[in-house]
């Protein structure tokens, strides 16, 4: 495989071909142009994606853009499909480089001197830490960054107005005339492309080997619009029906100043938001993670003081407009700590509101105080607690936003190592004081907060509101920690609403943070959507035999084709079959079990649950079914059964025990006995019994948990030794 350097260095060369502009144009209508309707028939795999396009576009600007015609039309397609080739194998690259740093740095922990230099050098090298890892998911882009920009910005209007020229309000506005200009130009490519490559050789009689086959889908753009006679064989178009389609397919992304409106404010939005190609080069930009101008000005003027504008992917402009005001703000000494007061104020108002999805209030506090042992008193921005669980939530916007998402050197990643240690170990506080049962609690009105039981378990999480989709391997390999520590998970606000829309319930997510700070230095993903894809199909789990898995970006491609299409309300369309996540492992009798469990008012239901969600899903089968046959043989024969299963790789038993009789004083003697016995004939750690009444419709009426250490003890050696010796003597008659 070829270094990344030599392959950025032919895309380089590549724009500078003679009519790559028209190739570019043709590469985004066919890489991100399709309706909604079709939304889930999108293989995300085989499209490019912004960063891709991005710097291709990049790339294009080091020198005035070349408006020249090719000197034959079927070379836009060579330079069509040379894009595609070396932007994947840019996608290898960077994937190899990134897996092995990973691998080397989790092997040789952070706390090396050694180790930590080489993860900067990768990331200065890479640009990793502020620009995510080329890959070809295209979910960022549809997520509707308007409805969140009201909100985060409701309290700096007034600045904006000031030191702008503008507000959210009318920026927002002006996106939306040129999203509504652009989706007129682009009906016209749309009537076409829509049907597909099906029928186009049976339409047109053409080869599928004939280089005109791939104009078709741009029939309309041969001919002026208004046209009366079109010519439909693209064969026999003149040089004149060749001239009018490289300048139509252009103007598919081109506005005229009228376009944006004639407010005052729009001016004002433009110098923001313009990019000169003409006038600024952008030769400084020449690897994926240094400064571009296409990133934070996506609108390029297509000549000095004129009045065409541009826009190769205008939805950009919400992603730039929900990030670039905080920049603006904090870069003005004197609004800076009030940007950083607002920004923590939306980003705490949003993660709660996501989390209240799943919690009930009473189980959700926010800026609580602990009063620790010692005497010393910390702050938990939102504290989630559910019997003997808690999620302690840090959402430190204000640090993360301080950091230039543009930059790239060596000063930048040791600040943002500085902000995740920070918060880190603020975390692992707040967890030390929480697992204390001598620290006092009290809620934001500073009243005393009593828990139910004591916590035993606290998971961490860090959310930032920004959009580092690659935040969770970097923040993991920047981090020093003891090897008994947890791992933290660290997330944006727009994964964790795609988080907590499959984790429909409390148990669920802890479950899925349990195994993901348990198995992070098994299981490597470049980003969170990754490892959710993974768990959904396969539940994260260690494989036998296997030291380390890398989770393929496959798998947030399924969440992309899954989640976005239930968005924007098409997900019914979806055929189950062809959709991992809609088609992946469940047992209903299980899920029964476990909702009851969910439902009752035991102290240990989240222990069981996890135990339960341990169970791989071939071994759940088996004893569900060995469970069902029993309740159907009880119910024949009127006699009690009974069945145990044992995972000695969990050191934990399940047992099932069935009466025909409606005694629950009975039921509860016999299995506490069975289950008693059975526990000490495995030395298991935990055991959980089940007992049933054979015509009692739930699917247990009776739940017993053991925890308790086994410990030698000889009247139950007694029993086991008996207990064996009547199996054996039953066995041989």
């Amino acid at each position: 495989m070829r270094k990344t350097e030599s392959i950025l260095d032919d895309l380089n060369n590549l724009v500078r071909s003679k009519g790559y502009i028209y190739a570019l144009c043709m590469l985004i209508l066919e890489e991100f142009h399709y309706d909604i309707e079709h939304l889930h028939d999108v293989n995300y795999k085989d499209h490019l994606g912004i960063q891709e396009v991005s710097l291709l576009v990049g790339f294009l600007l080091h020198k005035p853009i070349d408006f020249s015609y090719p000197t034959h039309p079927s070379y836009l397609l060579r330079l069509k499909k040379a894009s595609i080739e070396l932007m994947k194998e840019l996608e290898q690259s960077l994937i190899r480089d990134n897996q092995e740093t990973i691998k080397q740095s989790l092997q040789k922990g952070s706390a090396s001197r050694e180790a930590e230099v080489k993860q900067l050098n990768f990331f200065v090298k890479e640009g990793s830490i502020v620009e995510p890892i080329i890959y070809s998911g295209n979910g960022t882009r549809l997520y509707p960054y308007d409805t969140l920009l009201k909100a985060k910005y409701e309290n700096d209007e007034d600045w904006l107005a000031h030191n702008c020229g503008f507000t959210i309000t009318q920026a927002i506005k002006i996106i939306n005339r040129i999203q509504d200009k652009l989706h007129k130009n682009f009906k016209h490519f749309y009537s076409f492309m829509m049907k597909g490559k099906r029928n186009r050789t049976e339409d047109f009689n053409v080869g599928p080997d004939a280089w005109q086959y791939d104009f078709y889908p741009y029939l309309d753009l041969f001919n002026e619009i208004d046209s009366e006679t079109k010519q439909t064989d693209i064969s026999q178009m003149s040089e004149k029906n060749w001239e009018a389609f490289y300048k139509n397919i252009l103007n598919l992304f081109v506005l005229h100043r009228d376009d944006f409106g004639q407010e005052d404010f729009v001016e004002a939005f433009l110098q923001k938001f313009t990019t000169d190609q003409v006038a600024e080069y952008n030769t400084q930009f020449n690897s994926v993670g240094d400064f571009n101008y296409f990133r934070t000005r996506p609108i390029l003027l297509l000549e000095p003081n004129g009045k065409r504008y541009f826009i190769p992917l205008s939805f950009m402009l919400y992603a730039i407009l929900y990030e670039a005001p905080t920049e603006w703000m904090v870069e003005d000494k004197a609004y800076r700590s009030t940007i950083m007061d607002h920004t923590a104020e939306f980003g705490n108002n949003l993660t709660c509101h996501l989390l209240s999805n799943i919690y009930y209030p009473e189980q959700m506090l926010r800026n609580v105080t602990v009063k620790c042992e010692d005497g010393n008193t910390q702050k938990i921005d939102i504290l989630c607690v559910i019997n003997n669980k808690a999620l302690c939530v840090q959402v430190r916007s204000d640090r993360i936003t301080e950091i230039s998402r543009y930059d790239n050197n060596r000063e930048v990643l040791l600040e943002f190592k500085r902000a995740i240690q920070e918060i880190y170990n603020t975390g692992l506080n707040h967890r030390k004081s929480l697992l204390n049962c001598n620290s006092e609690l009290f809620d934001q009105e500073g009243n005393p907060i009593i828990l139910s039981q004591p916590i035993d378990e606290v998971f961490l999480m860090g959310v930032t509101t920004k959009n580092y989709p690659t935040i969770t391997h970097q923040a993991h390999l920047f981090l020093r920690k003891k090897e008994d520590d947890p791992f933290p998970v660290f997330t944006t606000i727009f994964e964790l609403e795609i988080l907590l829309h499959y984790m429909k319930n409390p148990f669920l997510l802890l479950y899925y943070l349990r195994q993901r700070s348990k198995l992070t230095n098994y299981f490597i993903a470049t980003e969170e959507m990754a490892y959710l894809g993974y768990h959904l199909c396969h539940k994260l789990q260690t494989i036998p035999d296997t030291n380390e898995v890398f989770i393929d970006n496959i798998y947030a491609q399924y969440i992309d084709q899954n989640y976005y299409p239930f968005k924007f309300g098409v997900d019914k369309w979806i055929d189950e079959s062809k959709d991992p996540i809609k088609n992946r492992w469940h047992n209903p009798w299980f899920e029964r079990i476990c909702k009851q469990i969910k439902r009752s008012q035991d102290p240990d239901k989240i222990d069981i649950l996890f135990h339960l969600f341990d169970i791989r899903p071939m071994s759940v089968d088996r004893i569900v079914s060995r469970m069902r046959d029993l309740k159907e043989e009880v119910k024949k024969d009127k006699e009690i059964s009974y069945t145990s299963a044992y995972i000695s790789t969990e050191k934990l038993g399940l047992s099932y025990f069935v009466a025909p009789s409606e005694s629950i004083v009975e039921l509860s003697t016999k299995l506490n006995d069975y289950c008693n016995l059975h526990k000490y004939m495995h030395q298991a750690q935990y055991w959980i019994g089940l007992g049933n009444f054979a015509f009692s419709n739930r699917p247990y009426d009776l739940l017993i948990y053991r925890k308790d250490p086994w410990v030698q003890d000889k009247k139950m050696s007694k029993e086991v030794k008996k207990r064996r010796f009547s199996l054996d003597r039953d066995q041989n008659k």
